[in-house]
């Protein structure tokens, strides 16, 4: 389903609508109590009386933006009250100054869940981060074509609940594809079977005529080594015009900023729209944009 001449941006447009953006300072967000996306979104772990007390402190910090991935098999087993959870949790990071970037799909597992399952979720293992990682859809839907109606049926229906909500900042479709490496397990990497979804996704996106932003992150290892990302990909990634790369000096690494003593400073990759994020060491500094 390619898109009309008239659905893409032209690059102009994109321009003009990435400079019109606040500085934009923002976290991956998931409550301290689910151990994975899936289970933050399942009706029995929903809290927002919780999730509102660590928002207030990323409000207080200084952030004004996060993102969080979106549990296709939570959707499909309740759609109606899974949209609903939705528009209570956008309400509650606007009273927090937040912005939403919703992501649609995500490869990554960090343990040998590859395959999420609706219903009650792990529990923590000691010392083992994330065990209970869940990907989204989930590594077989990802490679079943003749299931991707239904993951059609998701984009449109989530995208076009929210397409015109301005709490709504960037639509992250699909986060760090070819990522799906099930930790602790001996599946197959996913590898570049995931590319022809994400392609579908785009258009399945456009097609709902969404007027925020669309990105993809690429996996880590793509963004190091951009001559070992799949053709594809890097075809997709050009359809957006590239903005300046943060220098060392405003994007730095980790030890970096804990040698300084001072957050990262955060800035918004146009590219991907990627939200580069690590924790914040002194609040009076906050995230800032850096100084051209």
């Amino acid at each position: 389903m390619e898109p009309r001449p008239s659905d893409r941006w032209s690059k102009d447009r994109a321009w003009a609508w990435y400079r019109r953006q606040p500085w934009h300072c923002g976290f991956n967000y998931i409550p301290a109590h689910a151990i994975s996306y899936t289970e933050m979104w399942m009706a029995y772990n929903f809290d927002l009386s919780r999730m509102d007390r660590e928002l207030a402190l990323a409000q207080d910090v200084g952030f004004n933006g996060l993102r969080v991935v979106l549990p296709f098999v939570v959707w499909e087993a309740e759609p109606q009250p899974f949209l609903e959870r939705l528009d209570a949790f956008l309400a509650l990071a606007q009273r927090r100054g937040l912005r939403v970037m919703f992501a649609l799909f995500d490869d990554c597992a960090f343990g040998p869940i590859t395959d999420p399952v609706f219903g009650p979720q792990p529990d923590v293992v000691p010392g083992w981060y994330a065990n209970g990682w869940t990907p989204s859809p989930g590594h077989s839907l990802v490679r079943d074509a003749a299931a991707w109606p239904r993951l059609q049926c998701y984009v449109q229906a989530v995208i076009g609940a929210f397409r015109d909500d301005a709490r709504v900042w960037v639509w992250d479709l699909y986060n760090e594809p070819t990522n799906g490496v099930a930790i602790g397990t001996t599946s197959a990497p996913l590898g570049d079977v995931s590319i022809p979804l994400v392609e579908q996704v785009f258009a399945w996106a456009r097609h709902s005529a969404a007027a925020r932003s669309r990105s993809c992150t690429p996996a880590t290892t793509a963004l190091a080594h951009p001559h070992r990302t799949p053709r594809n990909l890097r075809n997709l990634r050009t359809r957006i015009p590239p903005a300046p790369s943060p220098t060392p000096k405003h994007c730095p690494r980790n030890s970096w900023s804990k040698l300084a003593q001072r957050p990262f400073r955060c800035p918004v990759d146009i590219r991907t729209a990627s939200v580069y994020t690590s924790p914040v060491f002194r609040r009076t500094a906050a995230c800032q944009p850096p100084v051209t």
